[in-house]
């Protein structure tokens, strides 16, 4: 059974730590090569390496639960919605294993279980150096849904709406006027878009003078931390994921004039032969991320100018755009024009610090490659598109 925030199971609540309903990541997929997104979402092709993202969504889990504890302890209880109570982190971690084992409606099944034990032993460790913290959770795991908009005849931001949940973004202003940032959209503004991120951890702490400080975390793994976890943190300053997320917790708590935005860092131990997972623990470091004012000032309308870059290639392609939904379904298309979507052919697009592409012999050879990559892969081609 299901929640806001996730699903009740064996009587406990498992939170929810997936992917937001239509959020940054493809936004930025389409920003690194507008054809690797109509790849993966167009034409259906699944093609990267599962195990970091699993892992990722192991630990994000695991650490959800932890943070939901220490927030509920300092509450008195172990209460969610109605009776039910949260799962505990170690739980939660199997629980997640064993749904990407099953699979899904129209996902293939991924091997997870052999991952728990070092996301537990990396998690124990990390409760072992900072279990004894109080911090002043204010939010765990939640996913932030604004409206965007142009403003009339020109190229800012009218109006950001801070939505509520289950609010759609074409609801018109009404009952508790929504958050808003510069000026209200004019007669004849451009429809409102969907934009939403799920802030994985916020907390407030008191700045020396008494003043209230938001904390802003979103946690990140990695194979390495570059010279130290406070370089990792440098690269981080420039990702648009951080941008959105200290905007969004500023909409979301007003009244905290400071706002900082941490990263913590999973570094996984490097892979040996003979190794069994989860016999070296991964090190979870926390480190600030350096404020970013410029990039912050333009991210709404670099946000905008990304969706109407990636709709005029889409009504280009299918003959229709998506609507002022944003980025939040998948769309059924299957149409071979999607073959000839733009494509970065750039070294850092192509390869980056997480390794190649994945797409990059279809880039290279074309459908041609479909058939190989079918076997190595172990997964389905619309047969549509093999002609």
């Amino acid at each position: 059974m299901s929640s806001p925030i996730g699903r009740l199971i064996d009587g406990r609540l498992l939170l929810d730590a997936g992917p937001s309903e239509a959020g940054f990541s493809r936004l930025a997929a389409f920003k690194r090569c507008p054809q690797m997104y109509a790849y993966k979402h167009l034409l259906g092709l699944e093609l990267e390496d599962a195990a970091p993202l699993i892992k990722g969504s192991l630990i994000h889990v695991g650490l959800a639960h932890i943070y939901k504890r220490f927030a509920l302890s300092a509450q008195g209880g172990n209460s969610g919605p109605g009776p039910a109570s949260y799962h505990d982190w170690p739980d939660a971690v199997r629980l997640l294993a064993e749904d990407f084992e099953r699979g899904a409606p129209g996902r293939p099944r991924r091997e997870a279980l052999k991952w728990v034990p070092l996301v537990q032993q990396t998690l124990a460790h990390y409760l072992a150096a900072h279990g004894h913290e109080t911090p002043q959770v204010l939010l765990v795991e939640e996913q932030i849904r604004v409206g965007l908009r142009w403003a009339a005849g020109s190229r800012r931001v009218a109006e950001v709406r801070l939505l509520e949940r289950g609010q759609s973004v074409q609801d018109p202003p009404g009952s508790g006027a929504p958050s808003a940032l510069g000026a209200r959209g004019a007669p004849g503004a451009s429809p409102w878009r969907l934009y939403t991120q799920r802030l994985d951890l916020v907390t407030e702490a008191k700045g020396a003078n008494g003043a209230l400080i938001l904390e802003v975390v979103d946690h990140k793994s990695t194979s390495y931390l570059k010279a130290g976890h406070d370089g990792t943190a440098e690269t981080y300053s420039m990702h648009g994921q951080f941008w959105g997320a200290e905007l969004l917790a500023r909409l979301r708590f007003p009244n905290h004039p400071v706002v900082r935005v941490y990263a913590n860092l999973v570094e996984w131990p490097k892979e040996r032969r003979g190794d069994a997972p989860g016999s070296k623990p991964g090190q979870l470091q926390r480190a600030r991320i350096t404020p970013a004012p410029w990039m912050l000032s333009s991210f709404w309308e670099d946000v905008l100018d990304w969706y109407d870059q990636r709709d005029q290639l889409v009504a280009e392609t299918t003959g229709q755009g998506e609507g002022p939904g944003g980025f939040s379904r998948d769309l059924p298309s299957r149409a071979r024009d999607a073959w000839s979507w733009p494509k970065a052919g750039l070294d850092t697009a192509c390869r980056t610090f997480y390794g190649p592409c994945a797409y990059r012999e279809l880039c290279r050879h074309g459908k041609s490659r479909l058939a190989r990559l079918e076997l190595e892969m172990g997964f389905r081609v619309p047969e549509k598109e093999k002609g």
